[in-house]
């Protein structure tokens, strides 16, 4: 998952998202790792985990 940020601009109509970290499942499923790569959590404390698509593992060779 990515981790973002969301702040409301001046104007208060626009959101602008900065993405700050990412996160992980755990391997049995009972929680996740969160990596930040920003500090302080913004001062409303809100932050977004997005989903991402797993990649699968390409095989370097066919079977024929």
């Amino acid at each position: 998952m990515n981790i973002y940020t969301r702040r409301q601009t001046g104007d208060g109509e626009t959101t602008l998202g900065s993405q700050i970290g990412v996160g992980f499942a755990h391997g049995s499923g009972g929680g996740f790792t969160i990596c930040l790569d920003a500090m302080p959590i913004p001062s409303d404390g809100r932050l977004d985990l997005v989903a991402f698509p797993i990649k699968t593992k390409r095989s370097d060779h066919q079977d024929n």
